[in-house]
């Protein structure tokens, strides 16, 4: 079994949590990884991550709200954790539309990374 053969299921079941297999890279290559070493079939892989994704993608309390598609941020080989968003709205100085900081923190090493949206 590879990613490829499970990508339609990810992209379904990682959608409860705000999480697309594909995007970033860092994801993707997470699930390639994690799909190549699996010993089970296609079934059992997805169920072993539904059973499991909460525990991998976590955050301190709200999950992302994306205003573009979902960019889960990794550090290290491995997805931070969500610390929060601020959205800001329209003010016509520094956005022309909406805009969304998100924010990610490795708890091990205490790095963080803020990605912007704008829609």
């Amino acid at each position: 079994m590879n990613y490829d053969d499970v990508y339609v299921e990810l992209v379904t079941t990682l959608s409860d949590i705000g999480v697309r297999p594909d995007l970033p890279i860092a994801c993707e290559d997470y699930f390639a990884r994690m799909a190549d070493d699996f010993a089970g079939d296609e079934s059992d892989f997805i169920n072993y991550v539904s059973e499991n994704m909460r525990s991998w993608f976590r955050n301190l309390s709200v999950e992302p709200e994306w205003l573009q598609e979902p960019e889960w941020q990794f550090h290290n080989g491995k997805p931070m954790i969500f610390v929060g968003q601020i959205t800001v709205p329209h003010t016509g100085e520094f956005f022309t539309d909406t805009a969304a900081f998100f924010t990610f923190w490795d708890l091990d090493l205490g790095e963080t990374k803020v990605i912007v949206q704008v829609a």
